[in-house]
């Protein structure tokens, strides 16, 4: 076990033995936290997506029972996914230790199942804040000083989090000095020739780095949250795929990722539309036929090169 497990154990150990949360949902994430069986195998070809989860201090209860809801889905899947990926927002709005704390209480059994998991920072982050919630989080030589940025391995294809965050701001940037690592790392994903997905909390828009993504053969697509909408597209031929919400608005649920030797399937798990007039104009009519014409939308990403 290496310094950054044995800190996130600890840790978890130590806030899971703070008096439990009072509100309603409550029970469903205890009985969740009781029933989780840490000997189901984990498939590590099999990748979790969330994004844009919005936990919210002043507690309300739709968000933590939608995220709650989630974390039992990836649960009950046998085997279970190795690793899981969150696409930013963990907190509604802006990003107060209390959301996190939350957060952490909601998301301790997948940390109890085995599953790693790794988020980006979004718009409503707060980095600071999430370090004082996760203080095993912070690296002691991050890859890209004063930035939140990772890389999840698996045996066929890695996925780099960008950290697209700007301060008081809900668009979103990918600063010069986090930009020349991203080229440089590239460059070795090239030499090595194992595909690689890269993303952030913002879509491709925000980031300058259609350009290069699109001319780098090794990446295989830009994977993003912020829309909280299920939309997959391709611009100069690089393949995007947008994730909707665990529980806020729009397309609410999640995705799994099939990872085989030459692509990664992404399959929408999406249960609840909600609407927000501020960000979709138009109505759904026929809710049930929305979310099922959705779900078979199943996003099929092949590596290039």
């Amino acid at each position: 076990m290496n310094r950054r497990d044995f800190l996130r154990m600890t840790a978890a150990a130590m806030f899971a033995a703070v008096s439990p949360w009072s509100e309603a949902w409550a029970d469903d994430l205890s009985d969740l936290m009781d029933s989780t069986n840490d000997s189901i195998p984990l498939d590590e070809n099999i990748v979790a997506v969330f994004s844009d989860t919005h936990i919210r201090f002043p507690v309300t209860a739709h968000q933590p029972t939608r995220l709650i809801q989630c974390v039992r889905a990836i649960l009950d899947m046998n085997p279970r996914p190795a690793n899981l990926l969150i696409y930013g927002d963990l907190a509604r709005a802006q990003g107060l230790v209390e959301e996190y704390e939350l957060f952490r209480k909601i998301i301790a059994p997948i940390d109890k199942a085995g599953i790693r998991w790794e988020a980006a920072m979004g718009n409503h982050d707060r980095l600071n804040n999430f370090y004082a919630a996760f203080p095993e989080r912070k690296e002691e030589k991050p890859l890209v000083p004063d930035r939140y940025v990772h890389i999840v391995k698996t045996p066929r294809v890695d996925f780099i989090l960008l950290d697209s965050y700007m301060e008081g701001e809900s668009r979103g940037e990918i600063r010069p000095n986090q930009r020349a690592w991203l080229e440089d790392r590239l460059r070795q994903y090239t030499e090595t020739q194992k595909p690689v997905f890269v993303g952030c909390h913002h879509g491709i828009h925000h980031t300058d780095l259609r350009e290069l993504l699109t001319s780098s053969l090794c990446c295989a697509g830009f994977l993003h949250g912020h829309s909280h909408r299920w939309r997959s597209f391709v611009a100069d031929t690089l393949p995007m795929l947008c994730f909707g919400s665990t529980g806020s608005w729009g397309d609410l649920g999640y995705a799994i990722g099939h990872i085989s030797e030459k692509d990664v399937l992404f399959v929408p798990h999406l249960d609840k539309f909600v609407m927000n007039e501020r960000f979709i104009k138009k109505p759904i009519p026929d809710v049930d036929a929305y979310l099922k014409k959705l779900n078979e939308q199943k996003v099929l990403m092949p590596f290039r090169g």
